[in-house]
């Protein structure tokens, strides 16, 4: 038995006994409101048909009431006063851990609207620029610029600290049907293969074929994530995050041109109401990357 179910079953014995005790002290409040005063208005009223009793009566009536204000202040209320106490603590704490938790996603947010303006401006400066070499080499170098301040601000956008991180895009090879990777940044103890994938098959394949974003947090978890991972995999790549990159020139999704994918070695470190919206506009930018260099 934990250390926490030890305390809860502490805390439930004294919850049960202060409320039978409750009820001994509800009598005394009654005998205090309603019973003492009724007592001692009927020994006054019939004090000489009482004779030498009356004053007997006086004292046993005045040691009752001593007996019910000790009662009524030793029953139920000091340990009620203490569970209202922790009830009162434990709000606190919630609302405190929900106000950190406030700040850290508006926190991220800004950092977030930052990253995607200097990929933005990235993007304008490759239009807008007259000397600018068309190609893969120069594709590398917009994304590599485009995404410099996302993998900078890795911790305060995504939560990373010491969390083993890859930041990938990959670039859909029409004539070998793979995906190839045209730009990584992972962590240091990632061993760094720089695999190509096929569409439908691994994360990448996964969301390049689907054609819409993907976040799990756990792929160790999902049948159709896990088949494809090794143990390695499993090791370094737990949670995923990924967006594909669409053709600006076709109407629809029929001419993907790749993805673009952050992973994590723990759990659950993607959130997908802000996280997913800031990838698919992050991939929509490089979508502008990617028709710029081919044109």
């Amino acid at each position: 038995m934990s250390v926490s179910d030890s305390l809860s079953d502490i805390e439930r014995h004294f919850r049960e006994r202060a409320q039978k005790r409750q009820w001994v002290s509800l009598l005394a409040a009654a005998y205090l409101r309603l019973g003492f005063p009724a007592l001692l208005s009927l020994t006054i009223l019939y004090k000489d048909a009482l004779g030498e009793v009356f004053w007997p009566v006086v004292v046993v009536t005045s040691l009752v009431q001593g007996l019910s204000v000790l009662i009524r202040a030793l029953t139920g209320k000091s340990e009620y006063a203490f569970f209202e106490y922790r009830d009162l603590k434990q709000n606190h704490d919630e609302l405190q851990s929900q106000h950190e938790n406030e700040r850290a996603r508006s926190r991220a947010a800004v950092y977030a609207i930052q990253a995607l303006r200097h990929a933005s401006q990235v993007v304008i400066d490759a239009l807008t620029r007259t000397d600018t070499n068309r190609g893969e080499n120069n594709l590398k170098a917009l994304v590599r610029e485009a995404l410099f301040p996302v993998v900078g601000f890795r911790k305060e956008i995504f939560g990373f600290s010491g969390e083993r991180y890859n930041f990938a895009v990959y670039r859909y090879n029409a004539e070998q049907d793979v995906l190839q990777v045209l730009y990584r940044d992972v962590h240091r103890d990632i061993p760094r293969q720089d695999r190509e994938w096929k569409p439908g098959f691994g994360h990448v394949g996964f969301c390049f074929i689907r054609q819409e974003a993907v976040l799990s947090h756990d792929v160790t978890d999902s049948e159709e994530l896990a088949d494809d991972q090794s143990e390695s995999d499993d090791e370094h790549y737990v949670s995923i995050a990924a967006a594909p990159i669409s053709s600006l020139t076709a109407d629809d999704d029929s001419d993907p041109r790749g993805v673009l994918i952050i992973t994590s070695s723990e759990s659950h470190q993607f959130e997908k109401a802000t996280h997913r919206p800031f990838l698919i506009v992050l991939a929509n930018i490089l979508a502008v990357l990617f028709h710029v260099a081919d044109h």
